[in-house]
């Protein structure tokens, strides 16, 4: 009983609520309330992280089942389908846990939605795009010559995410979310990297990294790692660094597993279930540097009833990524509630022609009142 206590303690301290069990198998368990909840059950030395997406509702097991197994299974007759990470770590040690457990519940939320059966908003990033494209898109320019782009002279923000291996370095105030794939140029030849260029295409404005924490090392043999445009990153305190230099950096400072705040804070949000708190978790990922969060905190306060403050956040969004057709979409949401149907008009016209029917905006316009 002691460890489950000690695992609990862990969990409450990164401000994870959770409930104990033991399961008729003997196995103890921690079960963390998140949606959709996560089981993190303690099995001999170890740790084993669990999240059961049907056969847990609310958190509480039926009838004192035995504890849950298996490995990445849908088992569609039954209605669930089950995650499972093991974790070899001492009896003693529960470092890492709590990280875990948000990592787990994020790739829930985001990878399998229609398990998830409260998660209704919109994610803010196209991830399975992001998947099969890597940071470049279809439309990338990787065979472009590199001579002659200069880098921004903006200081850089760096996002460190290691639950969706990504590595952004950008200038601070822009994002990469939804950029048209021209706007990126590979920098080696698996197309992990690529850097962000700015409007005109001709000023570099940051670069990004895909699974720079799984798998192989990322090869930094590729000449533009190193003679490309260098850049001022002031958290690694590098002024004048290439991207190859950037790279090393962040893996010595981060290793495979640490993120940097803005990350965390918009993961902790996409995994809380209570939208206010979910708007506090995006505020400090804003005031983190994540501009994305503008975004998600837009449309969150929308949720929220809240759409004066929402107005701001999403006509900032619009203007930082006007391809964006959801971003245009929840900015008309907001000048609905405020009462501007004239702009909501404009927004919603502007929706359909960055993503067609990908949005509700057509329905919405029509919907709109004379």
């Amino acid at each position: 009983m002691k460890r489950r206590e000690e695992l609990q303690d862990v969990l409450t301290a990164d401000g994870l609520d959770s409930a104990g069990v033991t399961y008729a198998d003997g196995v103890q368990a921690a079960i963390v309330e998140l949606h959709p909840p996560v089981v993190v059950c303690l099995e001999g030395g170890g740790v084993e992280l669990r999240a059961d997406l049907g056969a847990i509702p609310g958190g509480e097991p039926d009838d004192d089942p035995d504890s849950p197994a298996g490995t990445w299974i849908s088992c569609e007759d039954e209605g669930r389908c089950w995650l499972v990470a093991d974790d070899d770590v001492p009896s003693a040690d529960f470092t890492g846990v709590p990280m875990r457990c948000r990592a787990l519940a994020a790739i829930a939320r985001e990878l399998l939605p229609a398990m998830a059966e409260d998660f209704d908003a919109e994610p803010p990033l196209d991830y399975e795009t992001r998947v099969e494209h890597g940071p470049l898109g279809p439309d990338a320019s990787p065979g472009r010559d590199l001579e002659g782009l200069a880098a921004t002279s903006i200081p850089m923000h760096l996002t460190v995410d290691p639950w969706w291996g990504n590595l952004e370095l950008l200038a601070f105030g822009t994002t990469n979310d939804g950029l048209p794939g021209e706007r990126y140029v590979a920098i080696d030849d698996e197309a992990r990297s690529a850097f962000v260029l700015g409007e005109d295409g001709e000023v570099v404005v940051g670069f990004v990294v895909r699974d720079y924490n799984e798998g192989e090392p990322l090869e930094l043999d590729a000449p533009a790692f190193w003679s490309g445009p260098r850049f001022e990153v002031p958290t690694l305190g590098l002024v004048g660094a290439s991207a190859g230099e950037v790279v090393l950096a962040v893996r010595a400072h981060y290793g495979d597993d640490r993120a940097t705040v803005d990350a965390a804070h918009f993961h902790s949000a996409m995994a809380e279930e209570d939208q206010a708190e979910a708007a506090s978790q995006w505020r400090m990922a804003l005031d983190a540097g994540d501009m994305k969060a503008h975004y998600a905190l837009g449309y969150t306060l929308c949720g929220l009833g809240e759409h004066r403050q929402a107005y701001g956040h999403l006509r900032r969004y619009t203007e930082l990524v006007p391809t964006n057709g959801w971003a245009w979409n929840w900015l008309g949401q907001a000048c609905e509630g405020i009462g501007d149907l004239a702009e909501a008009r404009a927004a919603y016209e502007r929706a359909i022609e960055a993503d067609g029917d990908e949005t509700d905006a057509a329905e919405r316009l029509e919907d709109l009142p004379t």
